[in-house]
């Protein structure tokens, strides 16, 4: 418990995620995405892939069938100054939820395109311990406006976080989707998030 509000308190600042929509081209099959940072992460097939350049400031983009609408977005930064061994950021990852506080931080703070989740109301962090990638990860459900926020019209929808932490790095994503094809989309989200592997 203690190593989990160490990890808190060290979780306020953060640096940007860049979240901004692209027309998607032609469906691929499934693509692994790699970077330095030190994860991964495969779009399924019938998802359009991004990065470098093209990933508009984050680290990978991709885009759901053009019937769903559906996009994810995934971030990583360096050198935070946790002051954590990898053994305590695992311990406490797997163990204690970060809070919704600390994932919207993440996930928010920074440079997204103006009404891409406005409204964004997020649930508890749930650890994983025993996510594919042998590493732990914590995820939530939020419910967030696209486009602006609901007194401006935007459209109400669904999304689902991710976050970790390894070797002073913080590795978070999310996709999301309008509320009524939400579950159209459900079962490729947790794919994707099963997909992400830790490289180093």
């Amino acid at each position: 418990m203690l190593d989990g509000l160490r990890l808190w308190g060290r979780l306020g600042a953060a640096a940007g995620l860049a979240l901004a929509l692209v027309a998607p081209s032609e469906a691929r099959s499934a693509t692994r995405m790699v970077h330095e940072n030190g994860w991964a992460v495969t779009a399924p097939k019938g998802w359009d892939p991004y990065q470098g350049e093209a990933a508009m400031g984050a680290d990978f983009r991709m885009f759901g069938p053009r019937d769903r609408f559906a996009s994810c977005a995934f971030d990583s930064r360096t050198n935070l100054g946790l002051d954590m061994t990898n053994a305590q950021i695992k311990a406490t990852i797997g163990a204690v939820s970060l809070g919704s506080e600390v994932l919207s931080r993440f996930l928010l703070s920074s440079d997204l395109t103006p009404g891409e989740l406005s409204d964004a109301v997020f649930s508890e962090p749930t650890p994983q311990p025993d996510h594919a990638s042998g590493w732990p990860v914590q995820r939530a459900e939020f419910t967030y406006y696209d486009g602006g926020t609901k007194a401006a019209g935007g459209t109400a929808s669904k999304g689902w976080a991710i976050i970790t932490f390894k070797n002073d790095t913080v590795f978070v994503g999310y996709c999301g989707v309008d509320t009524e094809t939400a579950s159209s989309v459900a079962a490729d989200v947790n794919t994707i998030f099963n997909s992400i592997e830790l490289t180093r």
